[in-house]
């Protein structure tokens, strides 16, 4: 997962800076067409309303709107990158763990006669998802503690058979590791759900200032006579937090990632997010937020290049898509017939001749 801002809040901010920098440039000289537009229409005595000062205020609270929601969008983003990281320590842990446990138990079958596996906690095959995989090892190591083992085990096919109780400090050690990751990732999912709720109230407050700033600014520009520049600022109905021209742009031009609409020279760079530091793989900065995803390698027999993909995998390492019948998940070969494939997120597809 990069470091750069959802769509719904990039969209948001570049509407924002350039209603700014209408206010900064324009703001003036419409205050004070706008203003010569009520002076014959005042009754003696009366006061001149001041037009700039209040596109003044209209400005102060965009802007601070805009910098908290920025602000709200970035600690997201912060707890989501170092949930992320947490999660791939989590399923290292956890694979680590399900190979010892297998491993155990493959070498208890092949070392006694007719071992009782219920009565060490090694019956049935491995729990799937990381908690129920902790708990049947936390039963493993308490029963290799307390219960009868020798009883258990039965007869020995060998002299010096394997005795389970000398690998239970070493699986204890690697229970207590997956549950630390484990009550940890519940912390940080606290965290996020927290700081996700601060980011939609300053998403609400936002778009709330937006709507109403922008719809007294369009008012103001068309009492100036200046209804090119109202067109430009009148706020979107449909789409909060944005310009109505906006969305007219962007369904004319494909994104193309900047930070400004309308002329460059008249706009108002908000300052650029701070480079986000999270201890560990500085990779992740770079990479997209996985859960349970293992590499799928897909490749044509006749010697082509060898692709790989993530594929979708939930909790418990099942896809979420059904591959199609001539694909083949983890293995590097495909049969002679198969044409070649292109990688997608939940498999892959033939790509027609």
């Amino acid at each position: 997962m990069s470091t750069r801002l959802t769509q719904e809040i990039t969209q948001r901010l570049r509407a924002g800076r350039f209603l700014l920098s209408a206010f900064q440039q324009q703001g003036p000289g419409i205050a004070e067409r706008a203003t010569a537009v009520f002076a014959p229409h005042l009754e003696p005595g009366d006061a001149t309303p001041n037009l700039d000062a209040q596109i003044t205020a209209y400005a102060r609270l965009l802007t601070a709107t805009l910098e908290s929601l920025q602000r709200a969008e970035l600690e997201v983003l912060e707890v989501s990158l170092e949930r992320a990281e947490l999660r791939r320590r989590r399923d290292r842990r956890f694979r680590r763990l399900h190979r010892m446990i297998r491993a155990l138990r493959r070498g208890v079958l092949a070392a006694y006669l007719e071992p009782d596996l219920t009565a060490l906690g090694l019956q049935g095959a491995n729990r799937r998802d990381p908690l129920g995989l902790w708990r049947q090892a936390d039963l493993i190591v308490r029963l290799l503690r307390e219960a009868d083992v020798p009883a258990a085990l039965g007869e020995p096919l060998f002299e010096q058979a394997l005795d389970p109780r000398q690998h239970a400090d070493e699986l204890a050690a690697a229970t207590a590791d997956l549950r630390a990751d484990l009550d940890q990732l519940d912390l940080l999912q606290r965290r996020y759900d927290e700081r996700l709720i601060a980011k939609n109230a300053a998403k609400a407050a936002y778009d709330h200032a937006f709507q109403r700033t922008a719809h007294g600014f369009e008012e103001f520009c068309r009492l100036a006579g200046e209804a090119e520049l109202a067109a430009k600022v009148r706020p979107s109905r449909s789409r909060p937090g944005r310009t109505h021209r906006q969305l007219e742009e962007e369904a004319v031009e494909p994104e193309t990632g900047s930070d400004q609409i309308g002329d460059p020279a008249r706009a108002i760079r908000v300052p650029d997010p701070p480079e986000i530091a999270i201890a560990g793989d500085r990779q992740l900065l770079r990479r997209r937020i996985e859960d349970d995803a293992d590499a799928i390698l897909i490749a044509p027999l006749d010697g082509q290049d060898v692709s790989s993909a993530k594929g979708g995998f939930g909790a418990r390492g099942r896809s979420h898509a059904t591959p199609p019948a001539n694909c083949c998940l983890g293995t590097p070969r495909l049969s002679a017939h198969h044409q070649p494939h292109e990688i997608t997120k939940c498999g892959a597809r033939l790509v027609p001749a």
